[in-house]
Order: structure tokens, then sequence, then C-alpha cells
């Protein structure tokens, strides 16, 4: 059986953060990252939640790609 590929809204809902699109959008429009930074070191994430991404990261090649992509967007609007 296969299993969907996790997508924007399913990693806003691992991490607890609103994953309505309105939610995603404003979150992406308020929320930056340093050139340099990474996700994991977001001060506008709690702990709990860098941790989570990290380990999304690092284990997993599916959501691994999806963190990435929030990385991105986060430097994109900075």
């Amino acid at each position: 059986m296969l299993t969907p590929l996790p997508d924007m809204t399913t990693l806003f809902d691992q991490l607890g953060l609103d994953s309505s699109q309105d939610a995603i959008e404003a979150f992406f429009r308020h929320h930056h990252l340093g050139q340099d930074e990474d996700v994991s070191e977001a001060d506008f994430l709690s702990f709990e939640q860098r941790l989570t991404l990290t380990r999304m990261r690092d284990d997993d090649a599916e959501w691994a790609e999806l963190v990435d992509t929030m990385e991105s967007l986060l430097h994109k609007n900075s």
C-alpha cells in the first residue's frame, strides 16, 4: 500500500503549527532565516520543533526534502 508523500500542511501539523493555507502563507511572510542560518537554529521555533525538523531531515528522506523546502522558503523571504 502506498502512503501519500508528506506536504507542507502535514509538516505544519507535525510541528503543532496552524496548517491552514492562510496560516502557512503568513508563517513564511513573517518568519525568515539569515543567509547561513539552518532551520534547526530558527529562534521563532520551539526547541521541540527544531529537534523534530532535525530528526526528519536526518532520518527520513521524504520528510528531509520537505524540511529543505521549508528552509529554502525561509531563506528566500529574508
